[in-house]
């Protein structure tokens, strides 16, 4: 991966979007935001948060919880004007 360290922010986020791309919303969402909580998230790149505030607002969306797809997409777009 191009010289991403493979930590468990990463591990898990992929996990979630792996289970977003299938169809399982609401298990994509406990994982994503499982990874949003850890410490390594923290640490992890803007690209990578971006990512998965980005999925988690796609979710949130695929179930017509148009109110919490915003609110990520808001701290998505936080996120994007430190860059």
């Amino acid at each position: 991966m191009n010289g991403v360290k493979l930590d468990s922010f990463l591990i898990i986020s992929i996990i979630g979007q792996e289970y977003l791309t299938i169809g399982h919303t609401t298990v994509a969402i406990a994982l994503l935001q499982l990874a949003l909580d850890m410490d390594e998230a923290k640490m992890a790149l803007l690209d990578l948060k971006l990512s998965v505030l980005g999925a988690i607002s796609f979710a949130y969306y695929q179930q017509k919880n148009y109110q919490l797809a915003i609110k990520y997409l808001e701290m998505q777009l936080e996120i994007n004007k430190q860059l």
